[in-house]
């Protein structure tokens, strides 16, 4: 209960290419029903390029990403993994060029400059997955109260689960924002304080 949507994702950190220019990405494996369901990305994004329901043709990419690269909608780039197929000489880079077929603005840096879609089947081929999942992203009707569903969240996902929410990966971010608040509050009261003896 609470719970709208739940998919699965291959994940992984490699690197993108276009002529000289490289970028180091997140690609999420996701499928292309799931993909239509997330919001600042294909639903309501601040900017978007290409046309999404082409994805199935190619791959899905932040704004960031696409400036690092010099790319716009409709050009190719490499993605490059170091771990690719093992050989008897060793394992040698895995190498394989997709189509942008979409770009998106969701509004922080982080998500534009990092990450790129791919469909699930493609990312199933390029990490090895072989039709395995790393993780389910799952969304909520109230991210705000995240700690209330956890234990929910812990017991639907099994024993060996391991739960990672918004606040976590944000921490740095909240964390800032709770000093920024305090230190907004001593400047006031200081001259709240000093404006108050000045009138008296």
């Amino acid at each position: 209960e609470g719970v709208t949507r739940a998919a699965p994702l291959v994940r992984g950190q490699v690197m993108a290419n276009k002529g000289g220019r490289n970028s180091g990405i997140e690609i999420y494996g996701i499928s292309a029903e799931d993909l239509m369901t997330i919001p600042k990305v294909a639903v309501t994004p601040e900017a978007s390029y290409g046309d999404i329901k082409r994805f199935e043709n190619g791959i899905a990419i932040g704004s960031g990403v696409a400036r690092e690269l010099g790319v716009s909608s409709g050009d190719r780039i490499k993605v490059i993994s170091p771990n690719g197929v093992k050989t008897a000489f060793g394992t040698s880079p895995r190498i394989k060029a997709y189509e942008v077929t979409y770009i998106f603005t969701a509004g922080r840096s982080d998500i534009d400059r990092t990450r790129v879609y791919m469909r699930l089947a493609q990312a199933h081929s390029f990490f090895n997955r072989e039709g395995a999942a790393d993780e389910i992203e799952v969304m909520v009707e109230q991210p705000e109260q995240i700690d209330a569903l956890q234990l929910d969240l812990l017991r639907a996902g099994g024993e060996r689960v391991q739960l990672w929410t918004w606040t976590d990966a944000s921490g740095g971010f909240l964390r800032a924002l709770k000093v920024e608040d305090n230190v907004m509050i001593i400047i006031l009261s200081i001259l709240v304080l000093t404006a108050a003896m000045n009138i008296v």
